[in-house]
């Protein structure tokens, strides 16, 4: 990511930002020439990208950062928000690589989500110098992220291999036994190298990305509490409200009145 990192010594400029509300589908084939772009998910789907003849899978919290003259149409698995903003880099010393870069960002993803609302709202107030600062701000976190994603090579490829099962299954609460399965070995070796990469254990780190879900259902949608325990594999409610209390200390209902209350910075 150094390229990366020279090209954001100067602030960059916006081209476009918007927060488009995605329904169940696909979408129309997007190309916003010259210009860079990042992209943020609220919900699961795909990007097939024409140009490089690939598809990347994305979840709820996942973070992309997508070359000039790319390309991409976008497939969602269920209603979401996708917060896009071009952009343009000032010309970095190195030469800029044609890269498509999607990472998880669970853990920054609210922070990310709230920076972006930020620069929508300086962009609307025609406050472009503010707007552009949020930017830059919110760029150089992305940088962050692709960093250490990218220095995240020494995960063995059994945690990786569970860690995207767990993703792909989270509606279907996936039993331990089905998860080393996909990673190809025992139960306790699993553990412990979850327990060294993530600091617990895989059946927690399980519950932790199904709750994550849930905190960016209700944050960026209107589905009700029930459906969103649905879409969950909670055909219980109580026991949604009772997992999700353990995760948040608060039930969904108050997590969601919380979220309202908050102004927008």
């Amino acid at each position: 990511m150094e390229w990366f990192e020279q090209a954001l010594q100067q602030p960059p400029n916006i081209h476009l930002i918007r927060d488009v509300h995605r329904p169940v589908g696909e979408t129309p084939t997007y190309n916003i020439q010259k210009h860079w772009a990042i992209n943020l998910y609220t919900g699961p789907g795909h990007v097939a990208m024409a140009n490089l003849d690939q598809r990347f899978d994305f979840n709820a919290g996942s973070v992309c950062l997508i070359p000039p003259n790319t390309e991409r149409r976008f497939y969602f698995k269920k209603p979401s928000q996708q917060l896009v903003l071009s952009f343009d880099l000032p010309q970095p010393t190195a030469a800029i690589p044609n890269d498509f870069i999607m990472v998880p960002s669970r853990h920054h993803f609210t922070g990310l989500k709230n920076l972006f609302r930020e620069c929508i709202q300086f962009h609307r107030l025609r406050q472009a110098t503010r707007a552009q600062a949020v930017l830059w701000n919110l760029l150089w976190q992305c940088h962050d992220i692709f960093l250490s994603h990218n220095q995240d090579e020494s995960i063995p490829s059994a945690v990786t291999a569970a860690v995207n099962y767990i993703n792909r299954h989270l509606s279907s609460h996936p039993a331990a036994s089905e998860i080393t399965e996909a990673a190809g070995m025992s139960h306790n070796q699993l553990n412990r190298l979850f327990k060294a990469h993530f600091g617990c254990p895989m059946m927690q780190h399980s519950f932790h990305c199904r709750m994550q879900e849930a905190v960016s259902a209700l944050e960026s949608s209107d589905e009700s509490i029930k459906d969103i325990a649905l879409s969950l594999g909670y055909n219980n409610l109580q026991q949604f409200n009772k997992q999700f209390r353990r995760f948040q200390h608060m039930s969904p209902s108050a997590f969601r009145k919380k979220l309202r209350a908050m102004p927008l910075h």
